[in-house]
């Protein structure tokens, strides 16, 4: 009996040796269940939303700026998405946007950004288990940096590896620069 206990003990130590943040070190990114507002700008333009993200393929963004689509209230679910201003909602299927929409761009790089590693497998927010080698982490004075590849190309995410709150996004070929601000897990 106490054989099978200390082999029991081993596994599980040997489980939870393996299961570590991005970078081996500090609390992954908070990918999922938080809202924060983020500030920057998307193709030139200026622009202030709202970000929910309550799970994993879901986002929901309500845009502050510019002022012409103030309340405009974006949200994909499950691979359907949907837009609304004030009592209005219209479904929309998930080929009538491109893969370089302002949203779907933020949710990608959500879903594709590393929240551990299992060995040398990373785990994604969607709780997929991959290998992908486009994926890197290193840490600087303004974060920890994920930086990986999504349809639209290379993103670059950076966040507090003391609490995993989300720092910035940037997804250079879309012209699209993000700062987050009252980052809040659980949120």
């Amino acid at each position: 009996m106490k054989k099978i206990i200390l082999l029991l003990l081993t596994v599980c130590i040997l489980i939870s040796a393996g299961c570590r943040g991005i970078g081996g070190s500090g609390i992954p990114p908070v990918t999922v269940n938080f809202c924060c507002f983020a500030a920057g700008s998307y193709r030139g333009m200026a622009v202030e939303a709202r970000l929910v993200r309550p799970a994993a393929g879901i986002l929901t963004v309500e845009m502050l700026r510019p002022d012409a689509v103030s309340g405009l209230r974006m949200e994909w679910k499950n691979g359907e998405i949907s837009f609304s201003l004030g009592d209005d909602s219209y479904p929309l299927p998930p080929a009538g946007l491109p893969a370089e929409a302002f949203g779907g761009s933020i949710l990608a790089a959500l879903d594709a950004a590393p929240v551990g590693t299992i060995g040398d497998k990373n785990i994604t927010s969607d709780k997929n288990i991959t290998s992908d080698k486009n994926i890197t982490s290193e840490k600087d004075t303004a974060g920890r940096t994920v930086t990986g590849t999504i349809p639209c190309g290379g993103y670059s995410l950076i966040y507090n590896p003391d609490d995993g709150a989300l720092c910035s996004l940037s997804i250079p070929a879309l012209a699209l620069s993000l700062v987050f601000t009252d980052f809040q897990a659980g949120g």
